[in-house]
């Protein structure tokens, strides 16, 4: 499987932000810049979450939904380079940018 829930992660990492019409959630992302994989969390327990990754050249290589605590994305078949994780709830979202090593 691509995505691996897992609910009790943590981390003192959190990557800058660019806001649409802004989530009021705040999203932790880790580790950043990344080998393998990459955790998020700070979703809410009551809300349903999409989840887009995309490449350098706008193109969406994952999309999934959840509505877990924490997920965790397997970058591990992607070329290095940054890509973007677009998270949207309704009509709110959110970009975060990440490095795959």
């Amino acid at each position: 499987s691509i995505v691996i829930h897992q609910d009790n992660l943590k981390s003192d990492l959190l990557i800058n932000s660019s806001n649409n019409y802004k989530l009021d959630e705040e999203f932790l992302l880790w580790p950043n810049p990344t080998n393998r994989f990459v955790s998020i969390s700070g979703f809410l327990s009551n809300k349903e979450y999409e989840i887009k990754l995309i490449d350098n050249t706008s193109k969406t290589i994952k999309v999934m939904k959840t509505n877990s605590l924490v997920e965790l994305i397997d970058l591990t078949e992607l070329p290095s380079g940054i890509y973007t994780i677009f998270i949207r709830n309704n009509n709110k979202s959110k970009t975060y940018q990440i490095i795959k090593n």
